[in-house]
């Protein structure tokens, strides 16, 4: 079995001019028995303000999750 999954998230800190965190997550979840799983996930972030400057990640994570 197989699951879609996506995420839309913004973090505002307007405490003392705080950064603004903006993501987005889309992946899958793969269920290869009932106590094997792996998941995949892309991630792109956009962190604005940080000392003027702006930076923009794109991550790609992997995980394999055994269950007992």
């Amino acid at each position: 079995m197989t699951e879609l999954k996506a995420r839309f998230d913004v973090i505002d800190n307007d405490v003392a001019g705080g950064p603004r965190l903006t993501q987005a997550i889309i992946g899958f979840n793969h269920y290869i028995n009932t106590n094997v799983r792996a998941m995949v996930e892309y991630i792109h972030a956009d962190l604005e303000d940080l000392q003027n400057a702006a930076v923009d990640l794109s991550m790609l994570t992997t995980r394999l999750q055994f269950a007992f």
